[in-house]
């Protein structure tokens, strides 16, 4: 299975994603998102796009909640982890 569709998020989650990608200095690439596309602090647009292997980095060791519950909702409980996901 590829990696999760998309983290969607609004500026808050958007910075607070970057922010952690930039101190743990991976994937930040992928942030696809700028701030300047949100017209307010509600509005959820794509943060970014990762594959497998940056999702299993992300279950592993990305302590934001929010990102933690997008990957359940893609692979289930056990995460990139799970078999035949």
């Amino acid at each position: 299975m590829a990696g999760i569709d998309k983290i969607i998020g609004t500026r808050a989650q958007y910075w607070e994603l970057r922010d952690w990608l930039e101190e743990n200095e991976r994937f930040f690439r992928w942030a696809i998102a700028s701030e300047d596309e949100y017209e307010s602090e509600t509005q959820r647009l794509t943060i970014a796009n990762f594959s497998r292997v940056e999702d299993f980095y992300l279950w592993c060791n990305c302590p934001i909640p929010w990102v933690k519950a997008r990957l359940i909702e893609q692979y289930g409980a056990n995460g990139p982890c799970s078999e035949g996901s």
